[in-house]
């Protein structure tokens, strides 16, 4: 029997493939994610899944189907990935206050390590104007840990975005139509 694999260590990704049903293992990939100038958020965004999904389907027998993906936001042209410390959390989140800005995610699917499918999906999330005693509460939270862009959006984050443009889930880290549009174009023997 054919096995799926996530290489993400992200608990959100697992919520979300637990969500559709989908059976899976996690391998998390060890790729750093470094920003190459010259290269779209897009292309970027496949080129880093690609990297993360390459370094796991590596190590597994032909029979396996591996995802990666690599989320990250793009605003005022600077990509922006997570943050390192509180301080780097408050000024991200300063820079959205009032503004808009995109969420990006790659994915690469991968069969047989030889059979790639890549795709990725933009969100357009607008933040409120936020107040210095807001910040503080939220950076209390720690919530801003281990997240692109310092926040999470389905948790207390929710109460700062004024509006989205696409998909929720791919806010989250992973864009489920666009993951379930892969699998079908993958001809993926689904249970």
């Amino acid at each position: 029997m054919e096995q799926f694999v996530l290489a993400s260590a992200s608990p959100r990704r697992r919520e979300l493939l637990l969500q559709i049903g989908l059976p899976f293992s996690v391998i998390p990939s060890q790729v750093e994610e470094v920003f190459e100038n010259g290269k779209s958020p897009e292309e970027l965004s496949i080129l880093l899944a690609k990297k993360k999904a390459q370094a796991v389907v590596s190590t597994l027998p032909e029979n396996f189907w591996v995802l990666g993906v690599d989320t990250f936001i793009w605003h005022k042209d600077q990509f922006i990935g997570k943050p390192k410390d509180r301080e780097e959390a408050r000024r991200m989140l300063k820079a959205f206050s009032g503004s808009t800005h995109k969420v990006i995610s790659g994915l690469a699917l991968v069969h047989k390590r030889n059979r790639w499918i890549t795709d990725y999906s933009c969100t357009m999330v607008t933040f409120r104007d936020l107040t210095e005693k807001e910040l503080e509460w939220y950076l209390d939270t720690e919530e801003w840990a281990g997240v692109a862009g310092a926040y999470r959006i389905q948790e207390k984050a929710a109460c700062f975005i004024n509006q989205i443009d696409g998909s929720f889930s791919n806010v989250m880290g992973l864009p489920i139509h666009t993951f379930y549009d892969m699998l079908r174009r993958s001809n993926y023997p689904f249970p």
